[in-house]
């Protein structure tokens, strides 16, 4: 099955199914395993009412208790709880607390992966400093209208 690329996605009422909508017009219904497998990636329990006002509040879109995707009232008040909610600075370990922060950080300052040490900054002078069409191109499409792309032809010719 070929899709676009992912427009939104949201929780059920429940945590156990999780509805992907996808810019070229279909959706998708997922079933989730609530016995999600240890690892160093898998969330609390207790994280899954949180998980799913996240999803809530960035998709503007809910499940229902009909399963029916309806729109979420009030988006931007959801928005603001949850920036409130992560704004007390970035947990030590992976949670969603600990992705969340990472995600609504300004993008041009925050890191490139919410695990990487590397900074969005120091990721793109690297790579304009390789004076590569395919490098540049690369950052220009991640990462559009970052303030250091001005500099691209600065940062090759000091190389």
């Amino acid at each position: 099955m070929t899709h676009s690329a992912v427009g939104s996605a949201s929780f059920s009422p429940n945590s156990t199914r999780v509805v992907t909508a996808f810019w070229g017009g279909t959706a998708r219904l997922w079933d989730v395993d609530v016995e999600i497998a240890s690892s160093e990636y898998a969330f609390a329990p207790s994280e899954y009412t949180f998980l799913v006002g996240t999803a809530d509040a960035l998709s503007g879109y809910r499940v229902n208790e009909s399963c029916a995707i309806v729109p979420v009232t009030s988006t931007p008040e959801l928005l603001a709880r949850l920036r409130d909610r992560v704004a007390a600075g970035r947990p030590a370990e992976p949670s969603a607390r600990w992705f969340l922060h990472w995600l609504l950080e300004d993008p041009s300052e925050r890191t490139i992966s919410p695990q990487s040490i590397v900074s969005v900054g120091d990721y793109i002078t690297a790579r304009l400093k390789e004076c590569d069409i395919e490098a540049r191109t690369e950052v220009e499409h991640a990462f559009p209208g970052h303030p250091l792309l001005q500099r691209a032809d600065e940062l090759c010719a000091h190389h």
